[in-house]
């Protein structure tokens, strides 16, 4: 609580991004067309240098090797950008295929591929675990274990990657199918 309150005005530090913070995570993010990505880089990178600050007068540190730059976009539109780099302490900042927020895993297109791959494959272990074992414990039991260990991990922020591909939808519903 004392950190947030000690980071309650860091948001606020940049002048041309929106923010979103969660506890000691800030996002920093921008919409820009493909023909202005010279002005969003300079934009972004002048509003990396204000948080820079930020950290430095409140005695913060702030490591740009856990810092990550994305790019969201249709695969038309990422694929006519120019190089897009971004420097914070004097790293560069590269676009990366992936990055992990609250457990969950954005890809550059918003497929959400990776984020069912990693879904399926978890529920499956655990159905596979608990399908070895459920001759030994009563049904109420096995409802409880399954919607913890299984339904829990289906849900998780299914409201941000609900809208992926129809082949993803299925193999979300087939373990659906075989949990039942």
């Amino acid at each position: 609580m004392l950190f947030g309150i000690y980071g309650n005005d860091l948001p606020s530090t940049p002048r041309n991004c929106l923010t979103e913070s969660y506890v000691d995570d800030t996002k920093l993010y921008m919409s820009f067309r493909p023909q202005d990505c010279g002005d969003t880089i300079s934009a972004m990178n002048e509003d990396l240098v204000s948080i820079r600050n930020w950290c430095f007068d409140n005695g913060l540190l702030l490591n740009p090797d856990k810092t990550n730059l994305s790019i969201y976009g249709r695969r038309q539109a990422t694929a006519k950008l120019p190089e897009f780099r971004l420097k914070l302490l004097g790293k560069d900042l590269e676009p990366t295929e992936t990055v992990k927020d609250l457990r969950v895993i954005f890809d550059k297109n918003l497929t959400f591929n990776e984020r069912v791959i990693k879904t399926v494959s978890l529920c499956m272990s655990r159905l596979g675990q608990i399908s070895r074992v459920k001759h030994a414990f009563r049904r109420d039991i096995l409802i409880i274990t399954i919607n913890s260990l299984v339904f829990s991990k289906l849900y998780y922020c299914s409201s941000v990657w609900a809208n992926t591909t129809d082949s993803n939808i299925k193999k979300l519903q087939d373990i659906q199918i075989f949990a039942a």
